[in-house]
């Protein structure tokens, strides 16, 4: 039996909601296709996100089955005036595949209507049927207990580093695509030189994206593309043994895809996240975002969520923390 996969993604930015949905076809390319709406729930936002997907979806593939994979994103998945319609496109196909652990197993629709759709929950990138769950809308994330990243082990902070930031397309690593690098080499905690580029990623730059960041398509058109870019990069970092960033998971990773599609040698040395050594500093903070932190240490971002401010912005948070940390020591 032929099957689509479908992958979904969800966030929200200033009340707006946001949803990402990739979907691959046997022997076909992947497709991205995305759906903004203002001020809704969740659940709400789902079903009409998912409404507006499968209706082109099973006009294309009439004989399909359908298999779901959400990020790691937990919530219940209730109400909405998109439900009805939604279950019944989901009716259309024939079953809804889901994977659970090294396995592939079947759900019909009929069982998954028998539980109460209220009931459905994405946990992991598995689509599973739970009964009476009741979870609110929170983003997993991994912390840096992740033993196969190369997370810096000493006990003083070094002063030697780069301290970089990405911009990208998609916060799915898998699908993200650069459009801007911003980095500044630390030489004895002193900044030593810079590098910025924006980059031309060959697709359209999502609206909510383009919002954020305030980077537009015509910004990039010029801009070097992705291998270039990233060689540049590399080359940039290529002497220093250590890599800083806020939440480094997800811009190492993208480096590290990077390097893997552009078929570059990796950069090797120990990485550190500043977002970690916050929480680990146990500071009087709402949250851990870079935004936050920057007004607890009165350090002034010119420019939050492009690559070199931020960068820079993280920089100082980094040294604050840096001495914070050896006064902690003394």
């Amino acid at each position: 039996m032929n099957h689509i996969i479908l992958d979904f993604d969800m966030h929200v930015i200033d009340k707006q909601v946001y949803m990402t949905f990739i979907y691959e076809p046997k022997k076909e390319k992947q497709f991205f296709l995305f759906v903004s709406l203002d001020q809704t729930s969740q659940p709400h936002a789902f079903w009409k996100g998912m409404t507006l997907v499968l209706q082109p979806l099973l006009r294309k593939f009439p004989s399909s089955a359908l298999m779901l994979k959400g990020s790691e994103l937990m919530f219940t998945l209730h109400g909405g005036t998109y439900k009805e319609t939604g279950m019944r496109l989901l009716e259309h196909f024939r079953s809804v595949l889901y994977q659970e652990g090294n396995g592939t197993s079947t759900t019909t629709h009929n069982q998954i209507l028998q539980t109460g759709l209220h009931d459905l929950s994405i946990k992991n990138n598995v689509v599973t049927v739970l009964k009476d769950l009741n979870v609110k809308a929170t983003k997993k994330e991994k912390t840096p207990g992740n033993k196969s990243l190369p997370y810096y082990r000493g006990i003083s902070l070094p002063d030697n580093a780069v301290v970089f930031d990405f911009e990208t397309t998609n916060r799915i690593i898998q699908f993200s695509r650069l459009i801007e690098i911003g980095a500044v080499k630390l030489r004895n905690g002193k900044i030593v030189d810079e590098f910025s580029s924006l980059v031309n990623p060959g697709i359209k730059i999502p609206k909510e994206i383009r919002q954020l960041t305030n980077i537009s398509n015509e910004d990039v058109q010029q801009a070097p593309k992705g291998f270039t870019a990233t060689k540049k990069f590399l080359e940039f970092i290529k002497d220093t043994p250590y890599l800083i960033g806020h939440h480094i998971t997800y811009d190492y990773q993208i480096l590290k895809r990077c390097c893997e599609i552009f078929s570059l040698p990796m950069w090797e040395g120990e990485i550190i996240c500043t977002e970690q050594l916050a929480r680990e500093q146990q500071l009087y903070v709402e949250n851990y975002k870079l935004d936050t932190l920057c007004r607890f240490f009165s350090i002034i971002n010119s420019q939050p969520h492009r690559a070199l401010p931020d960068a820079k912005a993280t920089t100082e948070l980094y040294l604050n923390l840096r001495n914070a940390s050896i006064f902690t020591l003394l």
